[in-house]
């Protein structure tokens, strides 16, 4: 237990770090920066359910937190995705949630350039946007063969954000399933 907590810490600390990273970089005030971390630390302990788990996720290792679920593969030879958060806030409505997504866009795409033709279906969400890996991560994700895609929508009272750092040969399209289980789970 002491062990899970210890993760838990560090999940929380490395979200608030890249936080404060994201917004110093991509010109965000520190007011927006405040704003979303308040609305972090208010947020309740979500319910699993609505997050993904182990039978989409197979040979990664679960790290929970209040409003998120940070994923790291165990086992290389199983998959190609390195890394993941899985990350909700709940609102308490959906235009709240929209109004969300929309102010802290810029914050959410981790300052990848967004990629338009993804191919994803996303019946049942609302606004759902792909980015790529940011200019200043390219060259030290390649060398190790990774890329990153930041995926964010709403779905009904929830911002949803899928943070995936996956084998260079994947594209958006892969994420289809996550994308249809974590609609699917929301709306249950």
């Amino acid at each position: 237990m002491k062990q899970h907590n210890l993760i838990i810490r560090f999940f929380s600390a490395t979200l608030l770090l890249m936080l404060t990273f994201i917004t110093t970089s991509f010109g965000q005030s520190a007011a927006d920066e405040n704003e979303i971390i308040d609305i972090v630390k208010t947020q309740d302990v979500l319910p699993r359910s609505v997050f993904l788990d182990s039978t989409m996720l197979p040979g990664m290792k679960l790290y929970e937190g209040n409003t998120r679920q940070g994923w790291a593969t165990v086992d290389k030879s199983v998959g190609h995705i390195d890394q993941l958060y899985d990350i909700r806030l709940k609102f308490i409505d959906h235009q709240s949630a929209l109004a969300f997504h929309r102010k802290f866009l810029t914050i959410n795409s981790e300052g990848g350039p967004e990629i338009k033709d993804h191919h994803l279906n996303y019946a049942g969400a609302d606004e759902l946007i792909v980015f790529g890996t940011p200019a200043q991560a390219v060259k030290m994700l390649e060398s190790e063969h990774l890329r990153i895609f930041c995926i964010v929508m709403v779905v009904d009272k929830y911002f949803v954000k899928l943070f995936i750092k996956s084998n260079d040969k994947y594209e958006a399209a892969k994420f289809q399933p996550m994308v249809t289980e974590i609609i699917r789970r929301i709306k249950k």
